[in-house]
């Protein structure tokens, strides 16, 4: 009787403990994987013991069969359960597929079935009688085919546990041995103490005394969760986690010993894998005095370590953690070292690289700017404020700070022309009047162009310089004011010498009249013709003088054809939206083309006038239906003299197109009609919005 009462109180005992660390798991399963697994095994640990409870209390066969074969509702699946939970232990959850799961609940499926229903067959386990010779009374019965795959299912998955279990946690080390060992054994024994019971190996006769004895377990589970916090720290597989990791990690004992070390750190310090034990830190760090001291302080630290070798420096990132025990006594130390050297020498690098930045800044004579569009902040360097007389950072960094300072009346040509180069993505140089601090104005040169763009393609930040041109300006300002001089003594010169020559044609015509000498007429003829001449020669000088006096402008080609339409001959224009950067003496240009078709093009009644973008520019052609010009021409029509007339025409064309770099050649084919071919480059053409062109 005593032995009965020691099995119903063990029972109860088993019951609470491993129902107590069920319901602790059940609290962790939100944020742990592995504490779901865990809380079942303990559920069904604690439905086992407590159906074997109400098995030894029930005195009748009828109840003891009946709760004996309620035990089939846990029992089958422990197996597979103690399989999850060392999967997940091991960090391989991955091995668990629907293409073993499934296969691998069908027995344990069968045999809880088989065994509620028992009663009705004799496929698992029958002909249930009750033995009362012994000191507790138990179930005899007889075991069925079915039930001896099941038993047999049930032991190999246990040995597959127990072998993941060994082969994986052998990778960490010592680092969870004693939590791994505690775990093993805790899984092993109600494992061991069936199987012996299977063979007919117990000490209470046809009693199972696994669960009975689940408290050892419990009590085992209790110290791996509370000593080794068995459900906070797992050991991730070395091949997963510490093996593969760069950083050098080493486990050193109070003495000094390193009893753990990665595979990156037998390499780093030239150690055989499998020295840990015998392998101190005074012999690996022996000439590396910096990470001895760091190896030896009292508390959790990180710190950046330096290591010189054969002239090389490596730099490292340094991390110490004290790893104590349940007394908070010292058992070593956890060292992470990460190497940066890469780093610290880009870092390095990326230093000198802002130094010679910040020299080549203050070394010029140009302000710098660095607008970023998407904030509107806007970086501007210490000359950019002092070249208008400020105080390095006086003002805000900002875009509307720069605007601020554009004289009023020039402020909104500026922005609008901003806003266009940065929409088309263009490098734009703009001249403008900005406020210096004393309330007058210098005029300032900005160049800028986009350096950077979204994943939409959209620009994002814009780089410039800013130059003070003033001088510059001063000096432009000077020769406009000479140049205007210079073209008034011209003129004032061209005109009295136009006098002159009309009187002396005039004095040669009464010559000529009064003179019946052959010979002297001759000579009179030449001298008239000379005089001639010479008042083609002054006429040019008017036309040429103008060549380069006025700043090159943006006008439309549209507009410059609309001028044309006059005459006999119909213009058909297809330039509309395009922009040329040239001399204003451009109309100059299409009205000598239009002059020499209608001079030279005899029976022309069409000139067609089109635009064509190229790699290299705009391509602007003139092309009439008149009978063209001789291949022997083509070039000499350009030169100064050559023509029925004065010969200027064409030789001003190409004088005033080459001021702003643009040429002109005729290309078309003699009999089908002149085609005259002009070639803006890339930088002096534009394409505007309809909007734009309008205005």
């Amino acid at each position: 009787m005593d032995t009965y009462f020691l099995l119903i109180w063990m029972l109860i005992f088993s019951a609470m403990c491993t129902g107590a660390l069920a319901l602790y798991g059940s609290r962790l399963i939100p944020g742990m994987k592995i504490a779901l697994p865990y809380t079942l095994l303990m559920i069904a640990a604690t439905g086992f013991a407590c159906v074997h409870l109400l098995e030894l209390l029930s005195e009748t066969l009828q109840y003891k069969t009946l709760f004996h074969n309620l035990r089939f509702l846990f029992l089958p699946y422990i197996a597979i359960l103690e399989l999850w939970l060392i999967l997940e232990y091991v960090r391989k959850p991955e091995w668990i597929t629907k293409e073993w799961v499934l296969p691998a609940l069908a027995i344990p499926v069968a045999a809880t079935l088989l065994a509620l229903t028992s009663p009705w067959h004799t496929l698992f386990r029958y002909n249930f009688s009750l033995v009362t010779t012994g000191s507790v009374s138990y179930l005899d019965y007889s075991e069925s085919l079915f039930f001896h795959i099941y038993s047999g299912f049930s032991l190999a998955l246990l040995i597959i546990t127990y072998l993941i279990l060994f082969n994986e946690s052998s990778k960490t080390q010592t680092l969870f041995e004693k939590q791994t060992i505690i775990l093993f054994a805790a899984l092993l024994i109600p494992t061991v103490i069936t199987y012996l019971f299977v063979l007919g190996i117990t000490p209470v006769p046809g009693i199972n005394m696994a669960a009975p004895l689940f408290w050892i377990s419990a009590i085992l589970f209790t110290i791996a969760l509370f000593r080794y916090r068995f459900l906070d720290i797992i050991p991730a597989a070395r091949s997963h986690l510490v093996d593969r990791m760069s950083l050098l990690m080493l486990v050193l004992d109070r003495e000094g010993y390193i009893i753990d070390a990665n595979p990156a750190s037998y390499a780093f310090f030239s150690r055989e894998p499998g020295t840990k034990g015998s392998w101190q830190i005074d012999d690996a760090a022996q000439n590396w005095p910096e990470l001895l001291s760091f190896c030896r302080e009292e508390e959790s630290k990180k710190r950046e370590l330096k290591k010189e070798d054969d002239g090389t420096i490596h730099y490292f990132n340094g991390t110490v953690d004290l790893l104590t025990n349940a007394n908070r006594e010292l058992d070593g130390r956890l060292i992470l070292l990460q190497d940066i050297t890469r780093e610290r020498v880009t870092q390095n690098s990326l230093n000198e690289v802002d130094e010679r930045y910040r020299l080549t800044i203050n070394a010029v004579n140009d302000g710098i700017w660095d607008w970023d569009l998407r904030t509107g902040k806007t970086f501007f360097s210490p000359i950019y404020y002092t070249m208008l007389g400020y105080e390095p950072g006086e003002f805000e960094g900002s875009y509307e700070s720069f605007l601020s300072l554009i004289h009023p009346e020039e402020r909104k040509l500026i922005e609008t022309e901003i806003e266009r180069h940065i929409k088309t993505g263009d490098t734009y140089t703009l001249e403008f009047r900005a406020r210096r601090r004393d309330g007058g104005y210098s005029w300032i040169q900005s160049r800028g162009t986009v350096v950077e763009r979204d994943d939409e393609k959209k620009p994002v930040r814009v780089l410039g310089t800013h130059t003070d041109i003033s001088t510059r300006k001063q000096s432009e300002e000077a020769l406009r004011l000479a140049n205007k001089k210079l073209q008034l003594l011209s003129s004032v010169t061209r005109h009295d010498i136009l006098n002159q020559i009309m009187v002396i044609q005039g004095y040669l015509d009464f010559a000529g009249e009064e003179n019946d000498n052959p010979i002297q007429t001759r000579y009179l003829g030449k001298v008239h013709d000379a005089a001639e001449v010479i008042e083609k020669q002054i006429a040019f000088t008017r036309e040429y003088e103008q060549l380069g006096v006025k700043e090159p402008i943006w006008l439309l080609v549209q507009n410059l054809v609309e001028k044309l339409r006059s005459g006999d001959i119909a213009v058909a224009c297809d330039c509309a939206g395009y922009s040329i950067y040239c001399d204003p003496m451009i109309e100059k240009v299409f009205y000598n083309l239009m002059d020499n078709t209608i001079r030279h093009a005899e029976g022309a009644a069409t000139v067609t006038i089109g635009c064509t973008p190229l790699d290299t520019g705009l391509l602007i052609s003139w092309q009439d239906d008149g009978p063209g010009i001789p291949d022997d021409e083509k070039e000499q029509i350009f030169m100064r003299g050559f023509g029925k007339n004065t010969g200027f025409g064409l030789f001003i064309i190409r004088e005033i197109l080459a001021i702003t770099g643009i040429t002109i050649t005729e290309t078309g084919v003699y009999g089908e009609g002149a085609r005259f071919e002009i070639k803006v480059p890339r930088d002096g053409y534009r394409r505007e919005s309809p909007s734009e062109s309008l205005d």
